[in-house]
């Protein structure tokens, strides 16, 4: 499997956390990626953890531009980026090791355009499950994501969709 993926990490005031999404990524044990990370104007340290990053791997890209918002910092990294799957991952997240090589299977085994995955979210000690797999698609990739939105409360980041 040699498709690229472009993992896309916006970022705001995330120094506590961005350490751990961005190892999470570059740990993977699916190497064909590149990671983008938006700083969107942090007033911590965050542009600067990027940075490091960018300088310590060529796989790192850390863009810097004024707060504008997480949409605005995501249609910025799709431009930037060049893989053949995107995947964005929320710079307070963490992915285990083989997240990405499970959805690129996924996809390119049954020929598919997005792969969404299952989440867990851990709030206050409490983890609430999303198992996507009981999720039954139409195939029609505008329709199926709006309707994911909704059955997970408007809540979806857990996909990877071909670019």
């Amino acid at each position: 499997m040699d498709k690229l993926v472009s993992v896309i990490v916006p970022a705001f005031n995330r120094e506590k956390t961005i350490k751990r999404c961005l190892e999470s990524i570059l740990g993977q044990s699916y190497r064909g990626l590149e990671l983008i990370v938006i700083d969107d104007g942090s007033r911590d340290r965050t542009g600067a953890i990027c940075d490091s990053y960018e300088r310590k791997d060529s796989r790192v890209k850390a863009f810097h531009n004024t707060n504008s918002g997480v949409s605005y910092s995501r249609n910025y990294g799709m431009k930037q980026a060049a893989g053949d799957y995107v995947l964005f991952v929320d710079s307070d997240d963490y992915i285990n090791q083989s997240y990405i090589k499970n959805l690129v299977e996924k996809a390119e085994n049954e020929g598919l355009a997005l792969v969404v995955g299952s989440l867990v979210m851990k709030t206050e000690g409490k983890e609430e499950r999303f198992d996507m797999n009981n999720y039954g698609a139409d195939g029609a990739i505008i329709h199926d994501y709006y309707a994911l939105q909704k059955f997970m409360g408007g809540y979806v980041e857990s996909c990877i969709a071909a670019n």
